[in-house]
């Protein structure tokens, strides 16, 4: 081979790894670079594209799952280990059969994402972090499985995780695109609530998750804050934080507000409310939240603050005489 002839070749390789076509191989031991997914990982994301045995929702979160991991630059074969599963069409889920363990892990996910997103050492729009082809990879092809979801609450969460993991990537247009999504779908609730009522769920969950990002306050169904600490996390945020994490969720009691007085979701963003007041020690407000609540449920105590166990994990809210459970989990 001449040297004109190797300068090419190696020329072209330059090119092809740049572009992503080829991988460092299963020997490499540097981190992937930005611009290279591999043969392997292109496998796994049209795998879990394909699963028609989950459904688009499920899928969508997967290989948002999978975007995330990759800017957080987990190597190839952990990524394959970790998601492979999904990508088999007998693979089983708990999410596939419990909406609720679905919607926390969504609100979850959400709520630290945005934590992220206002974070201070967060990375500048379009720097390179990790494997960001891959995530983009990942996040195009969970768009289309967005749109043909019709999960309001799954879709929305889905929506504002992906606009700002684009940003991360550097795709402000898809990001944007995502985040109207989300935009629109709040301002529908808010401007005619009659005909985006469907979205209620979805929409009061995205601007808590905004709040938290401000305001990383968790809220638990079961562990009762103590007195001595009630009120000390205020000196950890800025004013501004608060403000800006309590107008979010004010908008997100607002739309719940809507709903009748016995709706589960309107009684349990007061209880909500109440509690972040009280860890923010603000008492005013949370006794204002709580009367609110009490005289939605009719009961005036603060037993009514935590729900009691019914046995196998269910729950009961707002009734104040202990429960008996009567059957045995797993009996039939």
């Amino acid at each position: 081979m001449s040297k004109r002839e190797s300068v090419k070749k190696r020329a072209l390789m330059a090119i092809l790894l740049a572009g992503g076509m080829l991988s460092s191989g299963p020997g490499a031991f540097s981190a992937p670079k930005a611009g290279a997914v591999s043969k392997n990982q292109l496998e796994l994301v049209n795998k879990i594209v394909g699963n028609q045995n989950i459904s688009s929702e499920l899928r969508a979160y997967f290989l948002i799952q999978i975007a995330r991991s990759a800017l957080q630059g987990m190597d190839g074969g952990a990524l394959e280990k970790q998601y492979g599963p999904y990508a088999a069409a007998g693979a089983f889920n708990l999410f596939s059969r419990r909406r609720s363990a679905f919607n926390s892990s969504l609100s979850a996910m959400a709520s630290q994402l945005s934590l992220e997103a206002n974070s201070t050492k967060e990375d500048k729009p379009g720097e390179k972090r990790g494997n960001s082809a891959l995530a983009e990879t990942a996040l195009k092809e969970a768009l289309p499985l967005l749109e043909t979801s019709d999960n309001s609450f799954a879709r929305l969460n889905l929506y504002f995780m992906a606009s700002y993991l684009f940003r991360k990537t550097g795709n402000e247009i898809e990001s944007k695109y995502c985040q109207k999504k989300v935009d629109d779908a709040i301002k529908g609730c808010e401007s005619d609530f009659s005909h985006h009522a469907n979205h209620i769920e979805g929409v009061v969950a995205v601007l808590n998750s905004m709040a938290y990002g401000y305001v990383p306050v968790q809220i638990s169904d079961w562990q009762r804050p103590s007195a001595a600490g009630a009120g000390k996390q205020t000196k950890s945020y800025a004013k501004k934080n608060i403000a800006e994490a309590e107008k979010l969720k004010l908008r997100a009691l607002a739309l719940a507000d809507r709903l009748d007085s016995g709706s589960q979701l309107r009684r349990k963003a007061h209880r909500d409310m109440v509690l972040w007041y009280q860890e923010l020690g603000k008492s005013d407000a949370a006794r204002n939240e709580k009367e609110i609540l009490f005289n939605l449920v009719g009961v005036h105590d603060d037993k009514i603050l935590y729900p009691q166990s019914f046995g196998c994990g269910s729950l009961v809210w707002w009734k104040v005489e202990p429960l008996v459970s009567r059957f045995s989990c797993g009996m039939g």
